[in-house]
């Protein structure tokens, strides 16, 4: 595992998950953008619990987020019996570009950071 940080954005909804005793934690797709027109963007699963997760679950997909956290190579095995990798993003922190709209709004609420 490695610490990363960076700037993402959302390819879908973020969904809301539970650990099996319960515990809230909400996941979502995203990919670090290309910064050449050529290359590839880098695909991730970003993994969100306690306060962060409200703050998640308040975005959509095409949201652009800075975020920070443990990086990890995860490995399970696809429905076709082929082995897969992916990159897990597990939050620690999570800021939306352009205070001031509803979307920090929401997350200011939910993490309890507002004024």
């Amino acid at each position: 595992m490695m610490h990363a940080r960076g700037l993402v954005v959302l390819t879908a909804d973020p969904v809301e998950r539970a650990t099996r005793d319960g515990r809230p934690f909400a996941t979502a797709a995203a990919v670090v953008p290309a910064l050449d027109d050529g290359a590839s963007p880098i695909r991730l699963n970003l993994v969100a619990f306690d306060a962060l997760a409200p703050a998640l679950l308040a975005l959509t997909a095409g949201a652009m987020v800075g975020v920070q956290g443990t990086l990890a190579l995860t490995t399970w095995t696809g429905k076709d019996g082929s082995r897969r990798e992916t990159l897990r993003l597990t939050l620690r922190t999570l800021d939306a570009p352009g205070a001031g709209t509803p979307r920090l709004a929401a997350i200011a609420r939910a993490t309890g950071d507002h004024p």
